[in-house]
């Protein structure tokens, strides 16, 4: 019968690269993990890893024992977060990940969330959906925000649409192209792209096609919100990006809307999370707490479109 001590032996060579490397990190002698990864791969019938001289190889049986086994870590620890809290020690811990434009949500779920967990350990984490799909699959992350995805998912995520954002081409408040009234006067200017699959599955290859345009000569991928956006504010940068964000006090003094006539394209955000997934707690609650976050700011941006008109 599996032992909960094994799965973590496993775990922890895996992590180490080798055999010698878990042991030197754990504290104890090389032997002890090997006994005990064969005595993993004898209860299990099948062979696990292959040792090289650089360390180890998972084999696929390896493969799939690691991906059930970090998962039952995972609820371990949920389990543990869960009952601390009932005792009453202390909050329970969420770990979620965002994407660029569902980063105008987080200080407003944070704020409703910590209303009710005021203790909670809080971990998020910033990235594209293909760096944060992985997290989600090993219950390192409870649930993340991001694009919706353009394809069919496999069985171990679902995605929820949240909300969709209209988008504006923005760059620095001194653009030498700032007076562009068209997609046309600016496809010689270099232009940045927020997603991570590149020109074909990005907003402005998007707009582009509907356009009739070709894609410009210079274009820049940036999956990091943060060096995106001093990008646009230091450089002759354009790209799209949610109008919600020019209203942001940190950003409408360094970058502007360039206001094109082209009809762009709506930015449509998801929440994906593991369906077969128990959510402790403290995660459906802020998980709750963005979708009500999201559901306010669309009726926003449409009382803004209506008054606009």
């Amino acid at each position: 019968m599996l032992r909960l001590s094994q799965l973590r032996d496993f775990i922890d060579i895996v992590d180490a690269g080798s055999i010698h490397g878990a042991a030197r990190r754990r504290g104890v002698s090389q032997p002890v993990l090997t006994k005990a990864l064969r005595s993993l791969e004898s209860d299990v019938g099948a062979r696990l890893v292959h040792r090289t001289a650089k360390g180890i190889l998972l084999t696929p049986s390896g493969r799939l024992l690691l991906a059930r086994a970090t998962a039952i870590q995972g609820q371990l620890a949920k389990a543990r977060e869960e009952i601390a809290a009932i005792a009453g020690n202390r909050g329970g811990a969420v770990a979620f990940g965002v994407s660029a434009a569902g980063l105008v949500l987080v200080t407003e779920a944070l704020d409703r969330f910590r209303t009710e967990f005021p203790r909670s350990y809080v971990r998020v984490v910033e990235g594209a959906p293909r760096a944060l799909l992985p997290l989600l699959r090993d219950e390192s992350l409870d649930f993340f925000i991001g694009p919706k995805p353009l394809g069919p998912l496999d069985a171990q995520v679902r995605a929820r649409p949240l909300f969709r954002l209209p988008v504006v081409v923005a760059g620095r408040r001194d653009h030498p192209s700032g007076d562009a009234r068209s997609l046309a006067d600016l496809a010689g200017a270099p232009w940045l792209l927020f997603s991570a699959g590149g020109w074909d599955e990005s907003l402005v290859g998007s707009a582009f096609r509907a356009a009739g345009l070709p894609q410009p000569a210079s274009v820049t991928q940036c999956e990091s919100y943060a060096a995106a956006i001093s990008l646009l504010a230091t450089t002759d940068c354009v790209g799209l990006v949610p109008k919600q964000h020019l209203l942001d006090r940190s950003l409408r003094d360094t970058l502007r809307e360039i206001r094109v006539e082209d009809r762009l394209p709506e930015l449509a955000y998801a929440m994906y999370a593991r369906p077969d997934n128990a959510l402790t707690q403290p995660a459906a609650t802020l998980m709750r707490a963005f979708s009500t976050v999201a559901r306010d700011m669309m009726v926003e941006t449409r009382r803004r479109r209506f008054a606009a008109r």
